[in-house]
């Protein structure tokens, strides 16, 4: 739809406009992917209209192998291929998705999206098989998602959550999936942020200080939110 034309956001005009883009990237967001491909399309100097188009392609691209990978997972739940990919196209490419097709980025975004996609997909084979080597896997891919959005990781838990239940026969498997799926998810966070802070040394990261100030202030709202209706 309206999405495949120029959405003129701030990030755009910045990406167009200036050299020096991947540096930005690079030592101020941490986003290391990203800074490269910056790198190169400035190096090859590529036209603006080419870069953009050939980003929109591959989100289109990358974001359809997410929602396939999923959908296959789903049918651990439900054998009809087209509701499975009906749901999994409503987890992953639903209204809010919109934001990060109005941004340059959104080859890189939805790139990171099959990322966690594939990363839940060894996750659950994990959960079946309990061979730790498709941990290793995930957490490749997870790492490799950090550095193109940080935020992103966020949507590989909500991907297992469904599996951590379905492969808990007793208490004890559910909290060790739930164990699992969060070191995969924060052991990546941990290098991203040890690497953007210390190694890269981003103005925009705070201190571990903070970190614990921000817990303390929003752990109680947490609760109170959970408990009340």
């Amino acid at each position: 739809g309206v999405n495949n034309t120029i959405e003129f956001a701030t990030d755009t005009y910045a990406t167009f406009e200036e050299l020096g883009t991947w540096q930005w990237m690079l030592y101020e967001n941490g986003r290391i992917f990203n800074a490269f491909i910056y790198y190169i399309i400035e190096k090859l100097q590529i036209f603006n209209g080419y870069v953009y188009k050939l980003s929109y392609g591959c989100a289109i691209l990358f974001l359809s192998f997410a929602i396939y990978i999923f959908s296959k997972l789903l049918q651990d739940f439900c054998k009809n291929e087209i509701l499975c990919i009906a749901l999994s196209f409503i987890t992953i490419a639903n209204f809010y998705i919109i934001e990060y097709f109005l941004f340059i980025e959104k080859g890189l975004f939805m790139f990171a999206i099959l990322l966690c996609s594939i990363a839940t997909y060894c996750t659950v084979k994990y959960f079946k098989n309990a061979k730790f080597s498709f941990l290793i896997l995930a957490l490749f891919c997870l790492a490799w998602a950090v550095f193109i959005y940080q935020i992103i990781l966020g949507l590989f838990v909500i991907l297992c959550l469904p599996f951590i239940l379905k492969y808990s026969n007793n208490i004890k498997n559910f909290i060790i999936n739930n164990l699992v799926t969060a070191s995969l998810y924060s052991i990546p966070l941990l290098i991203a942020f040890l690497t953007t802070k210390f190694l890269l040394k981003s103005s925009r990261m705070g201190g571990v200080g903070n970190i614990f100030q921000n817990v303390i202030y929003h752990f109680p709202r947490i609760v109170q939110l959970s408990l009340e209706h």
